[in-house]
């Protein structure tokens, strides 16, 4: 069972083991739990590649090696999965046209044609 009380807390923590153990790095990214798919996360990880992250039990299926992604810079987009930098988008999409079709409200571009 997930532990709710670390939800929105993996940078904190993450930051804290970092500051705790300087052969730690502090890594953001994703974490592919298969029931609630992607989740952005943050982690540590030692010079050998080992991750430790102290926020691991949030997660349905936790701690799992292969399911940790580190960021590279571009995020996908929820509604269509076009990659977009941070600060280029709106609410985890791409555009606010995407965030509207994710949520299921009707949307129009600023060219004034449905999107």
């Amino acid at each position: 069972m997930a532990d709710t009380a670390l939800r929105g807390r993996c940078r904190e923590m993450a930051e804290k083991a970092c500051a705790a153990d300087p052969s730690l790095t502090l890594v953001r990214g994703w974490y592919a739990d298969p029931l609630w798919g992607d989740q952005e996360h943050w982690w540590g990880k030692r010079p050998d590649g080992t991750i430790v992250d102290p926020t691991a039990a949030q997660f349905p299926v936790p701690g799992v090696t292969a399911w940790y992604r580190e960021y590279e810079g571009l995020f996908p987009c929820r509604e269509c999965g076009a990659e977009f930098a941070e600060g280029e988008g709106y609410m985890e999409c791409c555009s606010g046209s995407c965030y509207g079709r994710m949520v299921g409200v009707p949307c129009v571009d600023v060219r004034g044609g449905p999107s």
